[in-house]
């Protein structure tokens, strides 16, 4: 979610929809036309996310790409979207991850973020 008030979501196309096909995700948007779809929460609850990626935008924020947590209070009440339940709304720094010089970079943490099992396995090969 690029942004949460309204619900807007990286449409197929855009360039962090093409970072979270690289990190091994899959946009639950990709079949909305137009890049950058609002959503309300009947949409969001039949996707069913396992994980939902919220960007920060606070330009002084240090949270990792591995997330926190974090989400906006009154989604705690949408129990029935996976991600919700179990805590996998990931805040996601939008200053390390929105411009081409993050495209190469980006994808890793942004994959282990998605991934962590994933990416401690390969760590501690």
């Amino acid at each position: 979610m690029i942004w949460t008030d309204p619900l807007i979501a990286a449409g197929a196309g855009t360039y962090l929809d093409d970072l979270l096909e690289l990190a091994g995700g899959r946009n639950i948007v990709r079949q909305r036309t137009g890049s950058y779809p609002r959503l309300n929460w009947e949409q969001v609850v039949d996707r069913a996310p396992e994980v939902v990626l919220l960007a920060d935008h606070r330009e002084d924020s240090e949270r990792a790409a591995t997330g926190s947590g974090d989400m906006p209070p009154d989604w705690r009440t949408w129990q029935a979207v996976p991600a919700i339940r179990t805590g996998r709304v990931l805040a996601v720094r939008v200053i390390r991850f929105c411009g081409p010089a993050a495209h190469r970079g980006g994808a890793r943490p942004l994959g282990a973020a998605i991934h962590p099992d994933a990416f401690r396995l390969r760590e501690t090969k």
